[in-house]
């Protein structure tokens, strides 16, 4: 079960696993060589070092300590929970909703007002229909600031957000999707879990980029950019 990690020492359990293997009667020849002196304490810690290491590094996950401090990454979603678990649909599904349709209300209202975005683009641009000449540099001011501002601190902001869903990243979201990619290659998921995995995948890449498309569009074509 997807909480088994969780609600028991994983450590321990490895542990007497491995005991119970090593005093197996099928393994006496290896106890032997295991619990040589040629072998020496330090040789029997690095073995049991290497068998743990995995096991230690699920119980850190667990716990959210040194690099898997989980509270501190603000990508990890209820996407990602369901890319995992595959189970949280109600969550997952509400959210969507509400990311979706909040968007489009906006975009429905907009366009409602201007219907003819590649006329309004060029009106822009253009000192036609205007009576007055001071609001329009005052609209065209504040449009062009907000624009720079997505230039310079919205699309580098982008780029980070993307190479932490596919790229090295150190982050702890890229680090746990890295473990979910090589699920998702060994084709070992749940419809479930590649539904969420997609969405995951969708909401913090190409939704981004979407939303942030929308509200270019829409300063453009709003009568107060500040709005």
């Amino acid at each position: 079960h997807g909480h088994d990690f969780m609600l028991f020492d994983v450590k321990k359990y490895v542990a007497d696993l491995w005991d119970m293997w090593l005093n197996h009667p099928s393994n006496t020849e290896f106890k032997q060589i295991f619990q040589d002196d040629r072998v020496g304490d330090v040789g029997r810690s690095e073995l049991l070092d290497h068998i743990m290491k995995p096991f230690e590094l699920i119980d850190e996950m667990k716990n959210g300590e040194g690099d898997w401090d989980f509270s501190e990454d603000g990508d990890i979603s209820v996407y990602t929970y369901l890319s995992f678990l595959g189970s949280g649909w109600v969550v997952a599904l509400a959210m969507a909703g509400i990311q979706i349709a909040v968007p489009m209300l906006i975009l429905r209202t907009t366009m409602f007002r201007r219907s003819d975005f590649i006329n309004d683009f060029l009106d822009f641009f253009t000192v036609s229909n205007v009576e007055n000449l001071d609001d329009l540099d005052n609209i065209q001011g504040v449009v062009i600031a907000v624009l720079i501002l997505y230039l310079f601190r919205i699309i580098p902001e982008n780029f980070c957000s993307f190479f932490r869903v596919v790229g090295p990243s150190r982050s702890v979201y890229s680090r746990i999707r890295s473990f979910r990619e090589q699920v998702w290659l060994q084709q070992e998921d749940r419809v479930g879990q590649i539904i969420g995995y997609k969405a995951d995948t969708a909401m913090n890449t190409l939704y981004i980029v979407a939303v942030y498309a929308m509200n270019i569009y829409i300063i453009i074509n709003s009568d107060d950019a500040l709005d």
